[in-house]
């Protein structure tokens, strides 16, 4: 914890000095006189924030002595950052002249506004500067210090806080594997994670018996050289345990002359460490105290004849692994090195050196094996349940998303309560957050849960404090948190990296360090949601309640305002009082997020002036009334309507000259105003829906893209635009930030002005969208297109009629995803997307291809791992030949036969990587000549792929999931 609130409270302190920084350049003639007192509270911040960062890294200080201490720097940093963002509210004019009245404020004669705004700056500022000179003397009044002595012997604890993330587009080394179980982890049936030795006994364990077998045929596989085995998981998730039952098998006994195990944990002492593993496997060491290279040498000696197996447990660090590796030896004797870490950068860096090593990555529980841990710890001696008890208990295990740790803290708690009532459990179960935070016996759990976050360097503590905002939410997508990130102030740029660039990396740092669980990935390994598990999340809200950086209202937390200055305020559904938002106690208000079915305020009021993010997706009780003066909010940088009841924007929406994100996707909105050309900070406007288009329904008012106003090129920060109708669509060619580009029109004309601008995004475009969805739908202009188009391009999706494939997407060497629909394509179409060498995504939707055969040459798509067609009637059958997409993981089917002529598939058996056949049906049931013709060549089939259709009798989403491993008769579905 208190690691947390010094990390925390650093990331609050440098975030605000740039921006002092910014006000000593700034307003020069407007802040005379307070350049001494700026400067003060500049200087005195700098050495504040260096003595935190100081502190976190040493972690050996009196926490009591400077929990106080810490918590008022933290404030202090706010309250600065609040006066310089009142400040510019206020000096800046009303309406789209602020820009123009800026550059005059040099020249022209103090107006009253100008004077009461310097009034204001100078007071606050006046006062910010005494608080910042009583909290540094506070400092040294306390005698809050930490040692800093470094011992050169070796002996120090070790702790190392480095940042080291694999860059994107960085392939893996091709000698390394990574096994995925598809099956459940156990756990032990008593205690949690161990802190001390791993040679500790192990207790018994559930469902362990597959994995574990998995570890130990790497451990036999043939070969002399060094290997290792890297466990990779969450806190909790049993990576310990099954390192120490492979260790400790008798299988193992026989395979290795020396093992030995030890635990390395956050700060450890390499000496300790060597002492512990050298004993193990030699002679006892000599009295006397050894240097740390003398330890290095005492074990490779003991090592170095041997076939030998080394257990480390809990790495959290590359560096922490790389000053154990020097003390062993490759000794080309089949040794094996087993490591448990939860960072997948730590399995890497562990793996690389040695070929033919693997990763392992633990997966959660299954839901039986879950309910067999915790019916056997809650209801002994038998573990049966008692029926009244089976659905609270079903919603506790739940909760515990198969986490071994979370599921044996809670059975244990639960197991120790005298009564066992449905009741009892509900109450613990609603006010679960509490219990982790006061129950003793949750305390281990929360202890261990709270170390992933401690770890993590400063700069990502805000990310992960603000999932936080979202304390209920199931899966979210990446892209939402990673905008909110930015708006909030947490992600600054690099050299060489954009702020977007840099974020995405955050993003990726924290799934690496398994805070965050990937949902949903794409099949370039891309996460596109996430979730935060439940008892993690419960930690993490803790957290920020406790450190003031998060104020939730709602459900359980309906009295966690603990703090007079709410800085993010959630709204959950069961608020019963949002005109609490109207109060100047929120007056700071820096984000408003509201979730579906909570109880709106009357408006969104103009009192929050330091409003940057206001996110209400999903609220479709918001009306356009509530938006009344949104455009008052100065400072907002992310306006979140998507799906909401919101149809139109107000027209002074151009006054919000901060604003980077405005997504209004799946709104009712047809028109945005003409001041949104004025917001020249804009990056992503995200507009009409992607659903609707996936089967041709043009019905639905959601599909229909958002028309924009003329002088949409002078909005040139775009990086984002989709998906929308422009009168100008030649002015998008100013837009040389654009990544994705949507399109969406009626008109017949146009689209040639359209190819000119396309060719002058070649460099940035990565996405493109175009659907002609008129009566006369056609895109043939595009074969217009000169040599110089997109070159760039990763994604393509068209809606038109073509012919033919425009020449220059065969020269597409990036193009990883193409999407199409009406496009009227022939097998030379089919022929040419088979050359491109990056594509990963193949769509055909209705009318997208002409031909009755759809037919893959061998050594075509060598890169696929998704084909899609559906809604094709022209087809009746699709043939892979040997040698064709031999990387195909997913096929998706939707054909429908006739009485003349049936639907067939071939060649099923040349596809070696297919791991699913999913089929669809027109409107209804799954053709039955399909289904079966596809079962029976999915059980011939050498991997048995899996196949998913929809459940007779229930809905689209109703699905069934076969594994086929002998013939299954599709009637009986």
């Amino acid at each position: 914890m208190e690691g947390a609130l010094v990390s925390y409270a650093t990331g609050t302190a440098k975030a605000v000095l740039p921006k002092l920084a910014g006000l000593l350049e700034e307003e020069v003639r407007l802040l005379k006189g307070l350049r001494g007192e700026i400067q003060f509270m500049k200087d005195e911040l700098e050495s504040m924030t260096a003595f935190l960062i100081h502190l976190s890294e040493k972690r050996d200080y009196d926490t009591k002595k400077v929990r106080t201490w810490i918590k008022q720097v933290r404030e202090l940093s706010y309250d600065i950052e609040d006066c310089i963002d009142k400040f510019k509210y206020r000096v800046d004019a009303p309406g789209r002249m602020r820009s123009f009245v800026r550059s005059l404020l040099s020249n022209c004669t103090p107006t009253p506004r100008m004077v009461t705004a310097r009034h204001f700056i100078a007071t606050e500022i006046q006062l910010l500067k005494i608080r910042t000179r009583d909290v540094n003397e506070r400092r040294a009044r306390y005698d809050v210090t930490i040692s800093t002595s470094d011992d050169k012997s070796g002996a120090a604890t070790i702790y190392s806080p480095e940042v080291h993330r694999e860059m994107p587009g960085k392939e893996k080394s091709k000698s390394m594997g990574i096994f995925r179980f598809p099956f459940s982890l156990g756990t032990w049936k008593r205690g949690v994670e161990r802190t001390t030795s791993l040679r500790t006994s192990q207790p018994e364990l559930v469902g362990t018996e597959v994995p574990e077998r998995g570890i130990l045929n790497l451990l036999r596989e043939q070969g002399t050289q060094l290997q290792a085995i890297a466990i990779v998981g969450s806190a909790g998730s049993g990576k310990s345990t099954l390192g120490m039952r492979a260790f400790q098998s008798a299988e193992t006994a026989e395979s290795f002359q020396c093992r030995a195990s030890t635990t390395v944990s956050q700060t450890f002492n390499i000496k300790t460490i060597l002492c512990d593993l050298t004993e193990q496997v030699g002679p006892p060491l000599p009295k006397k105290d050894l240097e740390t290279k003398a330890l290095e040498d005492k074990l490779r000696s003991n090592l170095k004849d041997k076939k030998y197996l080394i257990v480390l447990d809990d790495i959290w660090s590359i560096s922490a692994w790389k000053s154990i590796q020097a003390a062993l030896p490759d000794n080309n004797k089949g040794s094996r090195i087993i490591v448990t870490t939860r960072n997948k950068d730590v399995a890497n860096s562990c793996c690389s050196p040695y070929p033919g090593s693997n990763i392992y990555e633990i997966k959660p529980l299954s839901e039986d094996d879950c309910r067999e841990l915790f019916f056997r710890l809650v209801f002994r001696p038998n573990g049966t349940c008692p029926p009244e008890l089976k659905r609270i208990s079903n919603d506790i295990i739940r909760k515990c998303r198969g986490l071994p740790l979370a599921i044996v803290s809670i059975a244990s708690l639960l197991a120790s309560k005298p009564s066992k009532t449905r009741d009892e459990w509900q109450k613990i179960l609603d006010r679960f957050g509490s219990e982790l935070e006061t129950n003793p016996m949750l305390e281990s759990m929360r202890h261990i849960l709270t170390l992933s976050y401690n770890d993590l360097p400063y700069h990502l503590k805000a990310c992960a404090l603000y999932f936080g905002v979202f304390p209920g939410a199931g899966s979210i997508r990446r892209k939402r948190m990673v905008r909110r990130w930015i708006a909030e102030g947490f992600v600054s740029e690099m050299v060489g990296q954009s702020v977007e660039d840099v974020a995405e990396g955050y993003f990726d740092e924290l799934v690496g360090r398994s805070i965050i669980q990937p949902v949903e990935i794409s099949l370039d390994s891309k996460v596109k949601s996430y979730a935060v598990h439940a008892m993690m999340l419960e930690v993490i809200v803790s957290l920020s309640i406790e450190e003031n950086f998060v104020t939730i209202f709602g459900g359980q937390y309906m009295t966690m305002m603990r703090h007079n200055k709410a800085r993010r305020l959630s709204l959950l559904p069961g608020s019963d009082d949002p005109s609490m938002v109207n109060t100047r106690s929120l007056s700071h208000v820096r984000s408003l997020t509201m979730f579906s079915d909570s109880k709106p305020p009357r408006v969104i009021p103009p009192l929050l002036r330091l409003l940057r993010v206001l996110d209400l997706e999903d609220c479709l009780c918001i009306k356009d009334a509530h938006l009344k003066n949104v455009y008052k909010l100065y400072h907002l940088k992310y306006l979140g309507l998507r799906n909401t009841g919101v149809s139109k924007l107000p027209k002074q929406i151009g006054e919000l000259e901060f604003l980077e994100t405005l997504d209004i996707r799946r709104t009712a909105i047809g028109d945005l105003p003409a001041g949104v050309v004025y917001l020249r900070s804009l990056k992503h406007i995200l507009a009409g829906s992607t659903s609707s288009f996936l089967y041709g329904d043009g019905q639905s008012d959601w599909c229909k893209p958002v028309r924009l106003p003329c002088g949409v090129g002078d909005m040139t920060s775009l990086q984002t635009l989709a998906y929308v109708e422009t009168k100008e669509n030649a002015d998008i060619g100013r837009l040389t930030q654009l990544r994705k580009l949507g399109i969406v029109s009626q008109r017949e004309e146009g689209w040639e002005d359209l190819n000119k601008s396309l060719q002058n995004l070649s460099s940035c475009l990565r996405s493109l969208v175009l659907h002609n969805v008129g009566s006369k739908p056609s895109l043939e202009s595009l074969k217009s297109i000169s040599a110089s188009a997109p070159s760039s391009l990763q994604s393509i999706d068209l809606n038109g009629r073509l012919g033919k494939l425009p020449p220059w997407i065969s020269k597409l060497e990036m193009l990883s995803e193409v999407t199409l629909r009406n496009t009227r394509l022939g097998k030379d179409a089919i022929g040419e997307l088979g050359k491109l060498q990056s594509l990963l995504y193949l769509r055909l939707y209705d009318g997208s291809y002409n031909e009755r055969n759809l037919g893959i040459s061998e050594g075509a798509f060598p890169s696929l791992k998704l084909l899609k067609v559906v809604d094709l009637v022209t087809i009746k059958m699709v043939k892979f030949n040997e040698g064709a997409a031999h990387k195909l993981e997913k096929l998706i089917l939707c054909l429908k036969g006739t009485d003349k002529q049936e639907v067939d598939i071939q060649g099923m058996e040349y596809l070696g990587s297919l791991k699913e056949v999913e089929l669809l049906g027109f409107d209804g049931p799954v053709d039955n000549v399909l289904a079966k013709r596809v079962t029976e060549a999915a059980g011939k089939h050498p991997s048995h792929p899996n196949i998913k259709m929809p459940r007779r009798g229930g809905t689209k989403d109703d699905q069934v999931v076969i594994p086929v491993t002998e013939a299954i008769e599709i009637d009986r579905i």
